[in-house]
């Protein structure tokens, strides 16, 4: 498969996103790759991918400049295809780990008329279900978008903390402040779909070296905020 056809693959598998009609952040970047054989992912090393007989499963890596909680976030879903290109099964991470996206009592794997995965965000963390009603489950899915917004302030994860230590106290609380201020809300639990555009796509490898330069410009941008409300 050549690039071209790879990234025409992947644009027309990509999935439909739905948030809570308050949400306050969108995606800012999505990066992709295509396994053809069994590897560990490159953007979520926990795990191996094992595509079907035949076919592929297609990775989309979410890039977040903001969780509700702190820095950064990076959120995946992963979409198996059959020896024919048809959608066989999808899968979502949720917090480090990850699920199955299908509706809890049928079944089903959530499509649109395209075959295209509908995956619902959790409010403000964005870790991904196929059911919205699955997110009240979650301990404090309401206290982390509101008194508990901005609780880890810069939280550099393991693809990105060789960038970033000995990040002083003054800006670890400033960075909490600051998303408080401009971004903590009352999540409503009612979801719309926000279409992000393919534009937004890039090699995994292609995002991973963008990193560290888009978590510097949100620092600086934190550095730079004198206090005023939203």
């Amino acid at each position: 498969m050549t690039e071209q056809e790879e990234l025409r693959l992947v644009r027309k598998h990509r999935p439909r996103l739905l948030f809570d009609k308050k949400e306050p952040f969108s995606v800012d970047a999505v990066g992709y790759t295509v396994f053809a054989h069994g590897e560990r992912s490159r953007s979520f090393p926990a795990r191996i991918i094992r595509p079907p007989e035949g076919g592929r499963v297609i990775e989309y890596a979410f890039w977040y400049d903001y969780d509700i909680q702190h820095l950064y976030e990076l959120e995946h879903i992963w979409v198996y295809l059959d020896a024919e290109g048809k959608v066989k099964d999808a899968e979502g991470s949720f917090h480090g780990k990850f699920l199955r996206l299908v509706e809890p009592y049928s079944g089903r794997i959530p499509l649109d008329e395209a075959g295209r995965v509908l995956a619902y965000a959790q409010p403000g963390k964005h870790a991904l279900m196929a059911a919205p009603e699955l997110f009240r489950l979650f301990v404090g899915a309401k206290r982390c978008c509101m008194e508990d917004a901005g609780a880890d302030g810069i939280a550099p994860g393991r693809m990105v903390q060789e960038y970033f230590t000995d990040i002083p106290a003054f800006l670890q609380e400033k960075t909490r402040a600051y998303i408080r201020a401009n971004y903590a809300f009352v999540p409503s639990f009612a979801f719309e779909e926000r279409e992000w555009d393919e534009g937004l796509l890039m090699p995994w490898e292609t995002l991973l070296v963008t990193i560290p330069e888009r978590m510097r410009r949100q620092i600086r941008r934190i550095e730079e905020w004198e206090g005023e409300d939203r």
